[in-house]
């Protein structure tokens, strides 16, 4: 080993790595720790004087799978790693001295490594960012302005998290580290078991690219309810579960243009016969042409409010200047033949969308349900008032539908205004192109919003393999 070329001199291990680091250009999160890590005298991770240490053995067991999730190998280096190895272990004759071997398979494993944890275990994309600017609301020669449509509390994987993750190669955790970083979402296994089965280009693509949703790592999995409620909006399907029953529906969504957002929250309460407040965009769109006709206001049931006094404003009293101004609102009866029909389920949220029944429930024979404002409209707002209720159920169900049902409430005994929900239940509103029957057999499903098309365009421009 005192062989010209041969001799490993930890000096010139790490000028080498800090040159490598000046001159990397990458720019992920991982890559600007990696450049931190080389650009100053830190301890080794993977080789010392001695050789390669065998934990890096098993992040190339765990890499040589990446083609098994569509991803590159050329994104993490792969094969310079393995022909580097190789070198390193037969002692191979080499043109170039073994310590700048040796100082580039350090750094390839460590990009290798930290780039592979940090993206199964967040995501190789940021939904944040990527979907908040995918649908415009308004465009000008100055600015654009976005519609919010992901609002899914996630946790992002930051410098910290790039620190952890090279702790434990110091701290010889390497293998325990790579199965914690796998993707918590149990869709995760059935997409990637079904990228492996099959040739068809155009199911790989839309797996691939719900293989990425599912690594985004969620503050709360439906998993890890006891009871919930989950809409995915490409299937047009609601599913309510519980430890002993599964409760299934149809629903329609908001249409392309006025998109139902991504979220989870809580549904805290529900309330029959709702009056609705008609957004200032419908307002807009629909209200003001009709200024003045009585008959028209009348046969919808609508009147104008003022939201500080709550006073009430018959609709044909109402004036253009009027229906501009943010102190009033125009406002639905509720009852029979309101837009929210009977019932509406509320829950937090920044977007003023809720799951509620329908006046109109023609539509849910259709394919494509994109039908609302953004808001959910169940095909079975009754059972799913049941569900809520859970052991509440029986004491409410006849009022409950009595108050659904009848054109008035005579019985004033038995009217209802409001119900909690107690506990609250969870609500997750998806957005799965690949998505589980209840029976468990895959269903892929059209990419209504488009948000396929720009996730994969991202993933292809850095990690994936072609197809």
């Amino acid at each position: 080993m005192r062989k010209a070329g041969y001799e490993l001199s930890p000096g010139v291990i790490g000028r080498q790595l800090a040159k490598m680091a000046r001159a990397d250009k990458g720019t992920t999160i991982a890559d600007g720790t990696l450049r931190e890590y080389y650009s100053t005298e830190n301890p080794l991770l993977w080789v010392d004087l001695k050789g390669v240490e065998g934990r890096a053995d098993t992040l190339v067991s765990w890499l040589r799978r990446l083609s098994e999730a569509g991803l590159r190998e050329d994104y993490f280096g792969i094969s310079a790693i393995e022909r580097d190895l190789k070198t390193v272990r037969n002692l191979d004759t080499i043109a170039e001295k073994l310590p700048l071997v040796m100082a580039r398979l350090e750094y390839h494993l460590t990009k290798a490594y930290l780039r592979y944890t940090m993206g199964q275990q967040f995501g190789f994309c940021n939904p944040n960012e990527l979907l908040n600017h995918f649908d415009v609301r308004d465009s000008d020669s100055v600015k654009v302005v976005y519609n919010r449509v992901f609002d899914i509390p996630i946790r992002h994987g930051g410098v910290s998290s790039t620190r952890t993750a090279l702790r434990k190669v110091a701290n010889d955790s390497v293998t325990e580290y790579l199965w914690e970083v796998q993707p918590r979402n149990t869709l995760y296994t059935q997409f990637e078991n079904a990228y492996a089965k099959t040739d068809d280009a155009a199911k790989r693509k839309r797996l691939l690219v719900n293989m990425e949703r599912c690594r985004w790592r969620l503050r709360s999995y439906p998993q890890d309810q006891k009871k919930y409620v989950i809409v995915n909006i490409p299937s047009f399907q609601l599913r309510a579960v519980c430890p002993d029953s599964t409760l299934e529906m149809r629903i329609g969504c908001g249409t392309n243009k006025t998109k139902t957002p991504l979220l989870t929250s809580h549904i805290s309460r529900m309330d029959i016969n709702p009056q609705w407040v008609m957004p200032e965009s419908i307002v807009e769109k629909d209200v003001l042409r009709h200024i003045g006709d009585s008959g028209w206001f009348a046969r919808h049931r609508y009147f104008v409010m003022d939201r500080r006094s709550g006073k009430r404003i018959e609709g044909h009293r109402a004036t253009w200047t009027m229906l501009h101004d943010k102190r009033y609102a125009v406002v639905q009866e509720g009852g029979k033949g309101n837009s929210l029909g009977r019932i509406i389920f509320r829950f937090a949220n920044d977007f003023a969308v809720f799951l509620h029944d329908t006046s109109t429930p023609a539509f849910f024979v259709r394919d494509n349900r994109s039908v609302s404002h953004g808001c959910v409209r169940v095909q079975k707002p009754y059972k799913l008032a049941l569900f809520l209720l859970g052991k509440k159920a029986a004491e409410h169900a006849d009022d409950l539908l009595y108050n659904m049902t009848g054109d008035s409430i005579e019985d004033k005994t038995r009217y209802i205004g409001s119900l909690k929900v107690e506990p609250q239940v969870p609500i997750y509103i998806t957005y799965y192109t690949v998505y589980p029957s209840v029976d468990g057999t895959l269903q892929y499903l059209p990419d209504i919003y488009g948000y396929d098309k720009c996730i994969y365009q991202h993933l292809a421009g850095t990690c994936l393999k072609p197809l």
